[in-house]
């Protein structure tokens, strides 16, 4: 009997994992839990989202019987899909929160259960039918990124910096917080941005286009030759999935800048990708599409870049060029600049500033404990944008990520480093450093305000897709520049 309970490891006797996931969950007495379809009654493995489930308790406490737990119907089934999940040895993965760190357990579904009415008497949610689930596995911590960690600044981190991938950011407060326990939300819609204080958001007043072309062009001028381009992308609604989104086309070199004419028009290269005849592809361009670009621009005192936003409406097309006029005025990256230590493909760490707790907390963050500023900052949605700043030879050019001019993505700070003025007494700490996860990714442009409306949450064992080609390319980039300095050393002998 205890042999079902107990796995003997090393001559000592340990619980297994279904059981110590068991004890964990009822310690932990949790609510609810996101739901992740992994395999069909059919055997066929699968990655779908079912949305939230309640977890029965009975007089407050998690109810555990026969080595299983008891969930509700999760909310995303819906009456015409509930033919495929009927309770039949369905295997699921439960994803949920507990003091702020994101665990998940993977289950299989043993029946479908019908409560009766005395026994929903002691029993919440009082829903008469459910799932009695049986954990496969321990329940595991996913707080720590197990992914490999990019050096972003010399001597702060196990890696030297490879140049050839680094990122300028900037961050964003919003009006959102995650809950402390349980499930967070898988769409987040209603996403308000907070700009620092001392930041120029554009006005409203009227469009100058000679003065916004003059502009536009001693920006790009001003670039290296290499950089004088822009990022094109066009809002496109898919009928399939019912939304719109923000279809990239790539990168386009920017025409017309040795002229002294300004006019109200803009020249650029036809995107590569959008150079067909099939009128129903989603990357044809016709006269009157809006593009919207994005872009760099290097300032003549200190170097540093500047990024961009640009609305634009097709207004003459061409078989490799296209004319386009502006639509909007230019739209700057307005979010407070942090400087990165280093990167995964799951998330970033940032150094610490007094502009930065200033932003995020407010001025009162001096009266605050290190603890206390931790416990908001962990709270919060935070928006981060990344800038990538690609250098590559010819020679390594095979391993340049295909990335746009801005990666947008929703983080939580998780973790935070503290140095101490006395090391041993932790005495005078101030916070040096925050390591944040990755959390939502955009899937919804809004077509109307120009900006993304709707996020999507990164699932357990999923990743940003930018950053997980990133991390790709990073890998194959060093396995070839250890190639290159064997064959220089063979050489050598």
């Amino acid at each position: 009997m205890l042999s079902r309970f107990f796995i003997k490891k090393g001559g000592e006797l340990r619980l297994n994992p279904q059981t110590s996931a068991l004890l964990k969950m009822a310690e932990l007495n949790i609510g609810s839990a996101n739901i992740t379809l992994l395999r069909t009654t059919a055997g066929e493995d699968t990655e779908e989202n079912l949305g939230e489930a309640l977890v029965y308790k009975r007089n407050g406490r998690l109810m555990i019987q026969e080595k299983g737990l008891f969930i509700t119907i999760p909310d995303g089934i819906k009456a015409e899909n509930q033919d495929h999940f009927q309770g039949q040895g369905e295997i699921l993965r439960l994803w949920f929160i507990h003091e702020r760190v994101p665990r998940v357990v993977e289950c299989r579904v043993d029946e479908r259960v019908r409560f009766t009415l005395d026994t929903l008497e002691n029993v919440d949610p009082k829903v008469g039918v459910g799932f009695r689930i049986t954990p496969l596995s321990d329940i595991v911590k996913q707080d720590k990124r197990s992914s490999l960690r990019f050096s972003h600044l010399p001597g702060r981190g196990a890696l030297p910096v490879y140049p050839q991938v680094l990122f300028d950011a900037c961050v964003w407060r919003t009006n959102l917080t995650y809950p402390t326990e349980d499930t967070i939300a898988p769409q987040i819609e209603d996403l308000r941005l907070i700009p620092p204080e001392n930041s120029h958001m554009p006005s409203g007043d009227e469009l100058q286009l000679e003065s916004l072309v003059q502009n536009f062009k001693e920006a790009m001028r001003g670039n290296p030759s290499e950089e004088r381009n822009v990022h094109v992308s066009k809002p496109y609604f898919e009928e399939k999935h019912d939304r719109s989104i923000l279809l990239e086309l790539g990168f386009s070199d920017v025409l017309g800048l040795g002229s002294e004419d300004i006019g109200r028009n803009l020249h650029i290269k036809k995107p590569m990708i959008s150079r067909i005849k099939d009128r129903r592809d989603s990357h044809y361009l016709s006269v009157g599409d809006t593009l919207v670009l994005h872009y760099g621009s290097r300032s003549t005192l200190d170097g540093r870049y500047s990024y961009h936003e640009l609305v634009t409406e097709i207004s003459k097309g061409g078989l490799e060029n296209i004319t386009i006029r502006p639509q909007m005025a230019v739209r700057g990256e307005q979010g407070m600049k942090i400087g990165v230590v280093d990167f995964s493909v799951n998330g970033i760490r940032f150094d610490s500033t007094p502009d930065f707790l200033d932003y995020a907390i407010g001025p009162d963050y001096v009266g605050l404990t290190l603890d206390e500023r931790l416990d908001q900052l962990q709270d919060m949605v935070l928006l981060f944008n990344f800038y990538p700043r690609l250098r590559f030879n010819r020679d390594a050019d095979a391993y340049r990520p295909a990335l746009p001019k801005r990666v947008s993505v929703l983080g939580r700070i998780v973790r935070a480093e503290i140095e101490w003025e006395d090391e041993e007494e932790q005495r005078h700490g101030k916070l040096k450093t925050f390591g944040v996860k990755f959390m939502y990714d955009p899937v919804e442009y809004s077509r109307d305000r120009y900006h993304y409306d709707r996020w999507e949450m990164i699932r357990p064992f999923k990743e940003n897709r930018y950053f997980k080609e990133v991390h790709k390319s990073l890998n194959g980039l060093i396995a070839y520049l250890e190639s290159q300095t064997k064959e220089i050393e063979g050489d050598t002998r």
